[in-house]
């Protein structure tokens, strides 16, 4: 994927580095001229505008993504404050973007992820100092890289890997607004930002929320120049970003794809019906890819490069779509997730106000498999809560509900949904909303009332969805109420009806479908013989090594097979961590 890439005087040369790093031949690799290895790989035409480059001589800079804020520009003057002062600059500039800043005389560097962490930047434990974009990039100054195994744990758990671990001990992740900061053969990482929660003291909030988004989806598209793209779905992320960039005057095409991991099937209106009548309602140009298991077996590995290995692999096989789109026709696309947390829908309201300590609550909130299973598969003794009460201890948060709410922001959007549109990026430039100030300190005052509670009653485990707040949110960005009539895909209703007949939809719809067999991705590894022969070699290899019980491998497979349980969610997790091993550890 391309990115920053660069370090001290004692790092891998630049031209390694840049081997490292994912490229094609439609991008554009530069090299500014410092004492130091430093540079970008970037989309070119593609995306003209998704990166800048500042070189005076005394300073040099690269933005990677966008500086949003209308007053700001990228510039050397800009780079020397960053340099001088990081703590005051940086929590001022808005927009998705990475960044390396490097005072030439000093050998002085600050390296950047923006508030939301929209693009990872990786780098060094240990000497020699190196960044970049790429774990592949960085991991090149490592001489003997190691294999995280609490990293391994929070793979098989989560499908994607919390705080600042990499699967590499020896490299980490820079966590959402924070920054790195080099001098004199010495490092440390600092945070600039932290979440600002509060009470909303004014007297319009879903107003409020509203122009905050519409002003941020704003700033982002004037940030475009050339053809425009968004993924769109049947639920309400991405529509209400589209409704947004109409309001913003941006032209736009959308696409969307059958999910062989959705709930595209039973007498329901699907992701493809209803992103069709999004479109035709805003008058946009709309197109539809479709998945088969042949072409997904042979572009597991791929996106296993992109993502680092910190993403699983089946919950990026829809966004592989973007590798079938005409790069004539988009040159920047719009995703709108992780707008949901922000609406409350992900820390539910009866997990604020309580007792149990927030390490335990997080567990419950994130782990897709019971524990006993990651530690069945592992061979080593790995405990995989240990990852929640790190994280509880790094916070900087004192309070329980804002440990809760804080330590959540700063991991499940930023490393499993931004950290999956680097797939989108090995294609094409993307844009982010959601690192901007206003936009966040009102979600940071989102009102408890306004989060997702259980249907009917506190204890039924089953979610209300949508939250209130994204059903009000979506209502408000609907500004001439053109897409009030189409439904949601969740509970296939319109966005106009009431919140408590979305409720009782939402459960009406999953009880039918549990009653249904679908043919998904699960039915592939049993059906489909490339699929299961692809799936199958990774799974041998993974049993062969010390990381991995083979008999519980074993017999996970076995229980797919015989369909006494759906087991490929869980596979999927240990074939992303072999197949990075194959790709980076084993090189």
């Amino acid at each position: 994927m391309p990115g920053l890439f660069g370090g001290s005087e004692d790092a891998p040369d630049a031209s390694v580095l840049s081997n490292g790093t994912y490229q094609r031949t439609f991008h554009v690799d530069e090299r500014l001229s410092t004492d130091v290895p430093f540079g970008i790989i970037h989309h070119g035409e593609r995306d003209p505008t998704g990166h800048t480059i500042v070189d005076d001589g005394s300073v040099a800079g690269v933005v990677y993504g966008v500086v949003s804020n209308k007053d700001i520009d990228f510039t050397p003057e800009l780079v020397r404050r960053i340099l001088d002062t990081p703590d005051d600059v940086l929590p001022q500039l808005n927009g998705p973007f990475s960044m390396a800043c490097i005072d030439t005389a000093s050998g002085r560097i600050v390296i950047a992820t923006d508030k939301t962490a929209t693009r990872p930047m990786y780098y060094t434990a240990d000497d020699p100092f190196t960044f970049g974009s790429e774990l592949s990039a960085v991991v090149r100054a490592v001489d003997n890289p190691t294999l995280d195994e609490q990293a391994v744990s929070d793979m098989l758990l989560m499908a994607h890997v919390w705080g600042d671990k990499t699967l590499v001990r020896e490299v980490k992740s820079l966590r959402p607004g924070c920054y790195v900061l080099y001098q004199d053969g010495h490092w440390e990482e600092r945070r600039y930002w932290s979440f600002p929660f509060g009470t909303y003291r004014g007297l319009d909030f879903v107003g409020d929320f509203a122009n905050a988004y519409d002003d941020a989806v704003g700033d982002i598209a004037r940030s475009i120049e050339g053809p425009t793209g968004l993924w769109l779905s049947g639920g309400l992320d991405s529509r209400m970003l589209a409704a947004s960039l109409h309001t913003a005057g941006k032209p736009f095409k959308t696409y969307t794809y059958n999910r062989p991991l959705g709930s595209d099937f039973g007498p329901f209106r699907t992701d493809v019906d209803i992103a069709s009548e999004v479109s035709e309602a805003l008058g946009v140009e709309h197109k539809v890819f479709s998945h088969t298991p042949d072409v997904v077996a042979d572009r597991i590995g791929e996106l296993v490069d992109i993502s680092d290995g910190l993403v699983g692999w089946n919950t990026m096989v829809n966004l592989s779509a973007v590798f079938d789109v005409d790069p004539t026709d988009v040159g920047v696309m719009c995703e709108g997730s992780g707008s949901a947390i922000l609406c409350g829908e992900h820390v539910w309201s009866t997990r604020l106000g309580g007792t149990a300590y927030p390490g335990d609550v997080l567990y419950d909130m994130h782990a897709l498999w019971d524990g006993k299973l990651v530690t069945d598969v592992l061979a080593s003794n790995i405990e995989p809560k240990d990852t929640f009460i790190d994280e509880v201890r790094a916070s900087p948060f004192t309070g329980r509900d804002a440990q809760i709410l804080g330590i959540t922001h700063a991991n499940y959007t930023p490393r499993k949904h931004f950290l999956s549109n680097k797939i989108a990026r090995a294609r094409v430039g993307t844009r982010e909303q959601l690192p901007n100030n206003r936009l966040l300190e009102l979600a940071g005052q989102l009102p408890v009332e306004y989060r997702t509670e259980p249907f009917l009653h506190r204890r039924m485990p089953i979610p209300h969805v949508p939250s209130p707040m994204k059903l009000k949110l979506m209502r408000a960005l609907d500004r001439d109420g053109r897409l009030s009539h189409i439904p949601y895909e969740g509970t296939q209703l319109p966005t106009s009806s009431p919140y408590l007949a979305h409720g009782v939809g939402f459960v009406a719809k999953n009880v039918v479908q549990r009653g249904l067999s679908s043919s998904d991705i699960g039915n592939w590894y049993r059906e489909n013989d490339a699929f299961q022969g692809y799936l199958d070699d990774v799974l041998r290899s993974a049993a062969s090594r010390d990381v991995f019980d083979a008999d519980a491998l074993t017999t996970l497979r076995a229980e797919h097979m015989a369909k006494k349980a759906d087991r490929l969610g869980f596979l999927a997790q240990v074939t992303t961590v072999e197949l990075f091993m194959q790709q980076v550890l084993d090189d």
